[in-house]
């Protein structure tokens, strides 16, 4: 298992992992620690697309114009540059992934390519719970 601070402090790759149902208290204080913004989504009651990207545009607090699709999306994210990075935790995606499992996929992969972007300043790392 990957410990939360090998992820923030880049010992470990970026990209998406999983945490523990009780670890969310934790999960911030440590990111927050360690200078980290958390931004945390909270979708265990939505099944939709539109569901979705309404909580991710309120939780990074994009611009009223923000698209409700995957182009807006990974767009809206290569402005997420806060050093030394950002920590999406994002808890009750199942209903989604159940519902819409093609496009959860496809949200998902937008954020492992933003993790993986090594053009943008700052760490970007998803833990979902």
């Amino acid at each position: 298992m990957t410990s939360l601070r090998s992820l923030l402090t880049g010992r470990a790759p970026a990209g998406i992992y999983r945490f523990g149902d009780d670890g969310l208290d934790v999960v911030r204080r440590v990111a927050e620690a360690a200078g980290w913004r958390v931004v945390e989504l909270d979708t265990a009651d939505i099944e939709t697309r539109n569901g979705v990207y309404a909580v991710v545009q309120e939780a990074f607090g994009f611009p009223e114009w923000f698209g409700y699709n995957l182009d807006a999306l990974a767009d809206a994210l290569t402005d997420v540059n806060d050093v030394p990075g950002t920590l999406l935790v994002w808890t009750g995606s199942s209903a989604f992934a159940a519902a819409e499992p093609d496009h959860c996929r496809r949200v998902l992969a937008v954020l492992r390519d933003r993790a993986l972007d090594g053009d943008t300043p700052g760490r970007f790392l998803t833990l979902l719970q």
